[in-house]
Parts: C-alpha cells; structure tokens; sequence
C-alpha cells in the first residue's frame, strides 16, 4: 500500500497541541514576589501622578491675599 504522507492528519496536529502543552507546562509565569512589586510600585506611581497634578492645579487657583497698612 502507499501512503501519502502530505496530507495532515487531526491526530498529527492533536499531538503537536499535547507536545507544545507539555513544553509550556514547565515555563512559570511572574512569581508572587514580582507580582507584589509591580503592583506597589504601580500604585505608588499613580499617587505620585495625582499628588503633583493636584499640587499644580492648587497652585493656579489659590487666591493670594496681601495685607498692606498703611499709617
């Protein structure tokens, strides 16, 4: 009998899924650690980012009061 070996097969590609499975299996993803980190220093960089935009808003719309006395 010959086989043509160009065509393929469901179980062909269904054991290049399981192979490409089995591979990213042992690949981790970010540990718990870096997780934390990221996450502290991404909200410490939107406090900072709301603080100084504050800051600067305050300082256009503050009124400034100068008391002169005059004799």
């Amino acid at each position: 009998m010959n086989e043509d070996k160009s065509f393929v097969t469901r179980e062909d590609i269904e054991g290049r899924l399981a192979d490409l499975k089995t591979e990213t299996d042992g690949i981790g993803g970010p540990s718990i650690i870096s997780r934390r980190i990221l996450a502290a220093s991404s909200a410490v960089l939107i406090l900072l980012v709301v603080f100084y935009v504050g800051k600067r808003r305050g300082e256009r719309t503050k009124t400034f009061v100068e008391v002169i006395r005059s004799e």
